[in-house]
C-alpha cells in the first residue's frame, strides 16, 4: 500500500516490512447486547452505557478517538482542550484504562465490558477460539489502522539470522498460519482466496475490512502533538 511506502522507506531504501495490518484499534462490541453494530465512536460516551466500557491506557491511542469524536483530523489535531474535556467527561463511563491485550480480551469473554477499544486480532481470537460473541464494527469516523512490521535494528548482533527469520515470516505461507492462529491480517495479494485455503470462509471474511473509503492511517505523529497527547492523557488519568 501507498502508505506503507511512505512511511517504511527514506532515500529510496526499504527500512521497514509490512508484516500484518492492524487496527489500532478496533472498536470492539458484544453482539449479544447490541442489536446491530455501533456506527461511531461516539458510542463510548453514552451514559447508559456506563459500567460497560473500557478505554485503552495509552495516550495516542485515547487522544486519536477523542479526536475523532470531535471532528478533527487524530494525526493533525486542532483543538488540544476538547480533546481533554471529552476524555475527561468519558473517564467515569470506563470499567478500567487497560494495558495488557489478553487481560482486555479475556474481560469481553467474560463478559466485563461490551463494547471499547480493543485490537482486531484479539477480537478474531476471542470470537473464533473463545467462541464469545463480539465483533468490530465500523465507525462513520473511520477505522485507524497501522502496520506491525519486520525490522532488523542497525548494529543488530546476528543480522544474517534476523534476516533469515524475516524471510521465512514474509512467506505467504507463514502470513497465512499468523491469521488463522491470531487473526491479524496479512497484507498479501489474493487475500481471501489464500485465507480460505486454510482457515473457514467465516473466519476469513473477518479480514474483509481493507475498505479505503473507511480506513485512516495512523502516521507517525509529530513530536509537539506527540507530547500533549501525553499531557492530556497523564491529566486525564490522574483526574
Amino acid at each position: 500500500q501507498a502508505d506503507a511506502e511512505e512511511h517504511f522507506s527514506q532515500d529510496g531504501e526499504v527500512y521497514a516490512i509490512p508484516e500484518s495490518i492492524v487496527m489500532q484499534p478496533s472498536l470492539t462490541y458484544n453482539t449479544e447486547y447490541f442489536d446491530s453494530p455501533p456506527d461511531s465512536w461516539g458510542i463510548l460516551w453514552e451514559e447508559d452505557l456506563g459500567g460497560m466500557m473500557f478505554m485503552e491506557d495509552w495516550a495516542e491511542v485515547a487522544c486519536r478517538i477523542a479526536a475523532l469524536y470531535t471532528g478533527q483530523d487524530p494525526n493533525d489535531p486542532d483543538d488540544f482542550e476538547e480533546i481533554e474535556e471529552v476524555l475527561v467527561q468519558q473517564r467515569d463511563l470506563n470499567v478500567t484504562y487497560w494495558n495488557e491485550f489478553s487481560s482486555a480480551m479475556e474481560m469481553f469473554i467474560n463478559e466485563e465490558v461490551v463494547v471499547g477499544p480493543l485490537r482486531d486480532g484479539r477480537t478474531w481470537m476471542a470470537q473464533f477460539l473463545n467462541d464469545a460473541p463480539i465483533d468490530y464494527a465500523v465507525p462513520e469516523e473511520g477505522l485507524m489502522y497501522t502496520y506491525d512490521n519486520f525490522v532488523i535494528p542497525e548494529g543488530a548482533p546476528h543480522p544474517r539470522a534476523s534476516a533469515a527469520w524475516v524471510e521465512h515470516g514474509g512467506q505467504v505461507s507463514s502470513r497465512i498460519r499468523l491469521f488463522s492462529e491470531m487473526g491479524y491480517v496479512p497484507p498479501i495479494e489474493n487475500l481471501q482466496s489464500e485465507l480460505t485455503e486454510v482457515v473457514s470462509e467465516e473466519e476469513a471474511a473477518f479480514a474483509d475490512w481493507l475498505d479505503p473509503d473507511e480506513l485512516l492511517f495512523i502516521e507517525p505523529l509529530d513530536e509537539e502533538t506527540l507530547d500533549r497527547y501525553d499531557e492530556i492523557w497523564t491529566s486525564v488519568v490522574a483526574g
